[in-house]
């Protein structure tokens, strides 16, 4: 997935389609034991972010009640890699303008880079070619929106280096939330539901007797007061909502 050049790790093109879609925060948190020499490895596949990896090692000596710690870096690039910077939730009345960027090692000022972008449920199978500058900034308005989550791609190319990207959006009919409960005997294959048709619904599944309790062990996790009644409440809600 990676190989070491010039003391950066370059990302290979991915398998299957090559569309970058795993961005992580961490990528990775281990314990590891090392030999009577105190060597130890790990072996893991990075995420697909193009960033520099901060990397800390702790050490513990239980024997000796010794430990000590360690801080490195690990950078990652791309000879091209694609940027597509949007919100990650619009309003189903919004009219997004992305902006599309190419950054990599083998980019220099000037180069042309093209772009195409596509997000096949809002009936973009993928756009006309959109000419841009490396390290510049291009514009694309994406098509009206539908209520849902959708999966926006960006394909950047220049010469014979290629990347693409996958980042999902989330649209919503309004921020506005209203919770219900609704006590229901018996549910079959055939129970039909009263949802919005203007805006999408989460419908959660619980046995009786804990749903109804559910909103009020939530407001109680989450209300805030430093009297022992408050505190003491929000452990007991904490732990009833893990059960």
């Amino acid at each position: 997935h990676t190989y070491f050049a010039n003391d950066f790790y370059v990302h290979n093109d991915k398998g299957g389609d090559g569309v970058r879609s795993e961005f992580e925060d961490t990528a990775l948190f281990e314990t590891i034991s090392t030999n009577e020499n105190g060597y130890g490895e790990v072996t893991f596949q990075l995420p697909d972010n193009i960033t520099s990896w901060r990397v800390t090692a702790k050490a513990i000596d239980t024997e000796n009640l010794k430990a000590g710690v360690g801080i490195s870096s690990v950078p990652v690039t791309l000879p091209i890699f694609a940027d597509l910077v949007m919100n990650r939730e619009y309003s189903v009345k919004d009219s997004p303008i992305v902006k599309l960027r190419a950054y990599g090692s083998e980019l220099e000022e000037g180069d042309v880079v093209e772009f195409i972008v596509s997000a096949a449920s809002l009936g973009l199978e993928k756009s006309d070619a959109i000419e841009g500058e490396a390290f510049q900034g291009s514009y694309f308005e994406l098509p009206d929106l539908s209520l849902g989550t959708h999966e926006v791609t960006l394909y950047a190319e220049s010469g014979e280096y290629k990347d693409a990207l996958m980042e999902p959006i989330e649209v919503r009919g309004s921020r506005l939330k209203e919770t219900m409960i609704e006590l229901m005997p018996d549910v079959t294959e055939q129970t039909e539901f009263e949802l919005s048709d203007e805006t999408s619904s989460e419908v959660w599944f619980m046995d009786g007797g804990i749903g109804f309790h559910y909103c009020q062990l939530l407001n109680l996790l989450y209300s805030y007061g430093d009297r022992l009644d408050q505190r003491l409440s929000e452990v007991a809600a904490s732990e009833l909502l893990e059960e």
